[in-house]
């Protein structure tokens, strides 16, 4: 997945007619994806080098989404699906042991990736107007 989310290049992501689209089938809010089960975040992430910004498609996927929710009057929020991450924490930070991927970290959490997390966390985010701010957990 590493890899794979490099090659991510979202182009052709188009907020604003798929908003048209839920506006029109008679959508009364929309919520966005802010963090996937992988702990990649879809925002431009002050705590996370591991997002849309930095990697993949290069761009804030949760401010266009919500930028496109407010231009159509409709209330926005985010989720995160951290919760399928307990399950496969165990196996998150192994590797083969033989062939030709042996030592190939299954996940992100590279030695040549600064600030790679190493615990899962649950987070909070707080939107405001044109930003989507993490709220680490005191």
């Amino acid at each position: 997945y590493k890899d794979i989310i490099k090659l991510w290049k979202a182009e052709n992501f188009d907020p604003a007619g798929l908003m048209n689209l839920y506006v029109e089938a008679g959508a009364k809010y929309f919520v966005s994806l802010a963090v996937h089960h992988d702990n990649f975040d879809n925002f431009d992430s002050a705590f996370n080098p591991w997002n849309s910004v930095n990697i993949g498609p290069k761009r804030d996927i949760c401010a266009l989404w919500q930028a496109e929710a407010r231009r159509h009057g409709l209330p926005f929020g985010v989720s995160e699906h951290l919760g399928a991450s307990y399950t496969w924490f165990s196996a998150s930070h192994g590797a083969d042991k033989t062939g030709p991927y042996a030592g190939v970290p299954y996940d992100g959490a590279t030695e040549n990736r600064p600030g790679a997390p190493l615990v899962l966390v649950m987070v909070l985010f707080r939107c405001r107007p044109g930003k989507l701010e993490f709220i680490p957990r005191q």
